[in-house]
């Protein structure tokens, strides 16, 4: 009865309040020293934590997922890509210093090319 109290309240404020994971996990950690604690008197309780925890902390990692995939997916929509409008596509001295004096057609193909030299199979 005080393991399920216990756990709806740590439900409330640590899992339903969306906090970080990493206050997730030291709220774990801290409960978990203390059903340790327990255990060394006798009292195996990390079981019960575990059925009463296991459920919310997987709901919480898909919330988790669909909040960043939207962050994420409105930051490419709204992102100019200006940064890549920058990379200069002729034959100028700065793709001379990084590149060498053979110029590849494409800077992404070069890229390409050049991990594909790196990672081939032995």
């Amino acid at each position: 009865m005080e393991m399920t109290r216990y756990a709806s309240i740590f439900r409330r404020q640590v899992f339903l309040s969306l906090q970080e994971f990493k206050v997730i996990s030291l709220c774990i950690d801290y409960t978990l020293s203390e059903v340790k604690i327990l255990g060394h008197a006798g009292l195996d309780l990390k079981f019960m934590l575990d059925q009463e925890f296991f459920p919310d902390l997987t709901q919480c990692i898909i919330k988790y997922e669909g909040r960043t995939s939207k962050f994420l997916g409105k930051a490419i929509l709204e992102d100019t890509f200006e940064i890549v409008k920058t990379v200069p596509t002729s034959d100028d001295e700065s793709l001379i210093r990084v590149f060498g004096k053979i110029l590849p057609f494409n800077v992404v193909d070069s890229i390409y090319i050049s991990t594909y030299d790196y990672w081939r199979p032995l």
